[in-house]
């Protein structure tokens, strides 16, 4: 099989009545940090936003290989402290909402170095299912772990061996999975009739309204709304039930569907037809709302650049704070290198030494940047900065933070 093929139609409704509304150009694969030796053999794949001129699916067409996005991947979760707070939180509201007990089997799909499954209080029996050869970490924790892809397969074998799973969680992977019938299927096979599952994404109207397009890579393949999603689960005889918007998840402003199947005699609450009624005055049926955002998107990079090099000229120099996948497309969408950025610090041993995909930027530690003394940094990682603004020793040493996006500003302690 290829590494990267082209969909000729959409992963929900299997329309062909696809439009392109904003390129980044070829880019590598956000979460593939290289070493010095690896950057004469690194690829570069379209990256492009098309929507869904039936469903109004927000999605990329190009797909690179979950293989090869997950052999050697350098994401662990649990290298966030402010991640990690998010994960205590979401799990203490679902122990308590559903009344979890010791009995009830919870399955984390995607689970990274087990950082969600790490946070249930709940004696229960936890599995997690992750495709990268981070599953290793989450196994030596005590977890049992499947190194897999999700399908019905995978669910079958779970199953089949541990009986239904009261909790099945899918967060910030949902979105990435090509095979979205497979996984559902999986998902239907694998909850028991009064089961939950639970996806938490970024949300499309805020990626749009908030000119969030460094949330769009290789993995991140579908752009997830309330109008689509719950089209789509109509073919599985399920539903969304409720949902939550929240200000901060793995990757930015996120939002929590609860979803059901429709067998199952929970009510469906206010929250969703208000989600409902929200979208529609939004315009998620609405061309025009899509075609806008790259002129958006441009004018922000413009005013990046013309800030970056102000404070280049007067005689600054600059690292990046944080190195996440997201932060990837942000450095090449924005032509961004080594001859702007002296470093990107990050506090994940498996990124350190390596460099940024594209820009070739070294990652270094938080405490080598903290003995250069720096002034400025570009804050990647900015849907922490409310947490790095109260916790960062950059800040406390009296740094400042250029967030780049909605829109680019300079904020300090």
């Amino acid at each position: 099989m290829s590494i990267y093929y082209k969909r000729s139609n959409c992963r929900y409704c299997s329309s062909k009545d696809l439009k392109l509304f904003f390129s980044l150009g070829d880019q590598p694969p956000s979460n593939s940090f290289i070493s010095k030796k690896q950057i004469k053999l690194e690829k570069k794949f379209p990256l492009r936003l098309y929507v869904c001129r039936k469903c109004y699916l927000v999605q990329l067409l190009d797909v690179v290989s979950g293989k090869r996005i997950f052999d050697k991947y350098s994401y662990l979760s649990s290298s966030s402290k402010a991640l990690v707070e998010h994960f205590q939180k979401f799990t203490q509201n679902i122990e308590k909402r559903f009344k979890l007990k010791n009995e009830d089997l919870l399955v984390d799909i995607g689970c990274n170095d087990g950082i969600m499954l790490d946070a249930y209080k709940v004696n229960s029996k936890k599995i997690g299912i992750e495709p990268s050869d981070v599953f290793k970490i989450a196994k030596k924790k005590g977890h049992i772990i499947y190194n897999d892809f999700f399908n019905i397969q995978t669910a079958n074998r779970i199953r089949d061996k541990y009986g239904a799973a009261k909790i099945v969680t899918a967060t910030n992977v949902f979105a990435h999975i090509d095979d979205m019938y497979s996984v559902l299927r999986g998902v239907n096979r694998l909850i028991d009739k009064d089961g939950i599952f639970i996806v938490e994404v970024s949300y499309l109207p805020d990626l749009i309204d908030q000119n969030l397009f460094d949330t769009v890579y290789h993995e991140h393949l579908c752009y997830l709304s309330l109008f689509p999603l719950n089209k789509f689960l109509t073919k599985f005889k399920m539903e969304v039930f409720d949902v939550k918007r929240k200000k901060v998840g793995a990757s930015g402003p996120s939002i929590t569907f609860y979803i059901k199947k429709k067998i199952n005699k929970r009510k469906v609450f206010l929250s969703v037809r208000n989600l409902n009624n929200y979208e529609k005055n939004w315009g998620i049926n609405k061309l025009k709302k899509y075609l806008n955002f790259e002129k958006k998107i441009k004018s922000n990079k413009i005013k990046t650049l013309k800030l970056l090099n102000l404070i280049k000229k007067n005689g600054n120099k600059l690292f990046c704070f944080g190195a996440p996948a997201k932060g990837n497309t942000l450095l090449n969408y924005y032509n961004l290198n080594s001859d702007i950025i002296d470093f990107v610090s990050d506090n994940s041993i498996t990124k350190q030494g390596k460099y940024t995909p594209g820009s070739r930027i070294k990652i270094v530690s938080d405490e080598f940047i903290l003995k250069k003394n720096y002034k400025y940094a570009l804050l990647l990682s900015w849907n922490y900065k409310e947490f790095f603004l109260k916790n960062s020793k950059f800040i406390k040493n009296g740094g400042k933070f250029i967030v780049p996006l909605p829109y680019p500003k300079i904020i300090s302690k």
